[in-house]
């Protein structure tokens, strides 16, 4: 059988010590009631002193309780002990009580199933069905022996009528002992079986944090390579930038013919040249920008940012671009969207990027349009960046945000690009708390939306102002 915790045993022991102080004052209480007003024919300072010899041992009991000795596995053992000891000084009193009160007549005959209860709740298995073998011949010693005269009978119900019979006396004994020796049964397999259901649920939340801090280990571990993964690249990408922007310039001096004539062919592979630095020039640009907005996403207080004025800045940013693609941008707000709670810089490099990529990916003749939308609950402004390119396939859209990744069309189209730019807005729409969000279709465009959260607009100005903590 699973055994009791000693945690248990002792909090048991305490509990049970606790109880008998009542028990004590309701003998005491029953039996001055029973014998003065209610009449009844019982020895009534028999009980009054049964009752505080009840209190009395109770006394010596909680003094050993708090003398158990300390050591490991001595203190269980004494505290087993004890809790046998209390059962049966118990069940020596209750059947006790039961002469002095009535014998075979006693209705208190029922509290020995309490008692066994307690011990099987208490002790093993064998040491309960000895104490129901113990209740069980201290009420077969006091019925027969009231039966035979050994005892005094104090009858408490005269209208009884005739003796108890010794086959009542032995029914009486027969149908105690078998409950008893039952709830012994009963109570001890269910008992077992909780404690076994506590023990493997211990397990299993043991085993549960086990796996927790082996998952919270490998999560810092996991941010330390990332912080160092990010410090890398950084430095990396700034120690690239330099020499590649001078080699950039120094082919377009040579190819504007600023060390001497440059025949025809060589022009064109120095025009190949430059566009391969430039395309290594976005990349680095490109790291520099992520790994500043993952390293440091929140550096930069937050403010209101108007998103009409966000538009205007990032259209008139790439506005030679879209103009030589032959493409047009343009901008449309409802009246009084509310400004959004952002990085000011955050914003307008996510927007570039949305915006680019919507010119970039959109063959001449097409359009990319700005707009936004405020939230029916007022907490947060959608942003949404339209165009009419070549779209993206469903497959490639759950890939759409991890770095370097380029879809199959945009390879196919042979338009230039890091795979990095995605990536980045993703990055500061998540240090804004916002989400981002696709909608395509292969040819016929496709949608980007931001979500971000919206001031309250008690404080919308046409400046950018910290917001509101």
């Amino acid at each position: 059988m699973t055994e009791i915790t000693e945690h248990e045993l002792e909090r048991d022991n305490r509990w049970f010590i606790r109880l008998r102080w009542l028990a004590a004052a309701g003998i005491v209480v029953a039996a001055l009631v029973a014998g003065g007003p209610l009449g009844y024919p019982i020895p009534v300072w028999d009980l009054v002193a049964l009752g505080v010899f009840v209190a009395a041992y109770n006394v010596l009991l909680r003094e050993a309780e708090k003398r158990l000795p300390r050591g490991e596995g001595q203190r269980y053992r004494a505290a087993m002990v004890l809790a046998n000891v209390q059962i049966a000084a118990d069940l020596i009193a209750l059947a006790v009580l039961v002469h002095l009160a009535g014998g075979v007549e006693n209705p208190f005959a029922v509290y020995f199933v309490f008692h066994t209860i307690i011990a099987s709740t208490l002790l093993s298995r064998t040491a309960a069905f000895a104490q129901a073998t113990l209740a069980s011949a201290l009420y077969a010693a006091v019925v027969f022996g009231e039966y035979y005269g050994y005892l005094s009978h104090n009858r408490i119900f005269e209208s009884r009528g005739p003796a108890y019979t010794l086959l009542d006396v032995a029914g009486h004994v027969a149908v105690l002992g078998s409950a008893l020796y039952a709830t012994v049964y009963l109570t001890s397999t269910i008992t077992q079986r909780l404690r076994q259901r506590e023990q493997e649920l211990a397990a299993a939340l043991a085993e549960v944090q086990r796996q927790a801090n082996a998952c919270e280990i490998a999560r810092t571990g996991l941010q330390e390579t990332q912080a160092m993964q990010l410090h890398y690249m950084r430095r990396v990408s700034h120690e690239l930038r330099a020499p590649l922007a001078s080699i950039g310039m120094m082919l377009r001096v040579m190819r504007d013919g600023l060390t001497g004539d440059v025949p025809d062919k060589l022009r064109q592979t120095l025009d190949r040249a430059e566009a391969r630095t430039e395309t290594l020039l976005d990349l680095v640009d490109d790291l520099l920008t992520l790994s500043r907005v993952r390293e440091a996403p929140l550096q930069e207080p937050m403010a209101e940012v108007s998103l009409p004025q966000l538009a205007e800045v990032a259209i008139d940013t790439l506005a030679d671009i879209a103009a030589n693609k032959h493409v047009t941008v343009s901008a449309s707000f409802p009246p009084g969207l509310p400004p959004v709670c952002g990085q000011r810089d955050g914003l307008h490099t996510m927007l570039v990027n949305l915006l680019g990529n919507g010119i970039k990916y959109t063959p001449p003749g097409g359009s990319v349009t700005i707009s936004a939308e405020l939230e029916p609950s007022g907490e947060a402004v959608w942003l949404h960046v339209r165009d009419t390119g070549v779209g993206i396939a469903p497959e490639d859209i759950p890939r759409l945000f991890d770095e370097f990744y380029r879809t199959a069309s945009a390879r196919e189209s042979q338009i230039h690009g890091s795979g990095l730019g995605l990536s980045i807005v993703k990055a500061i729409v998540q240090a804004h708390g916002g989400e981002v969000r696709v909608e395509s279709e292969v040819g016929r465009g496709s949608t980007f939306s931001v979500r971000l959260p919206a001031c309250r607009p008690a404080q919308t100005t046409s400046e950018d102002q910290p917001c509101p903590a």
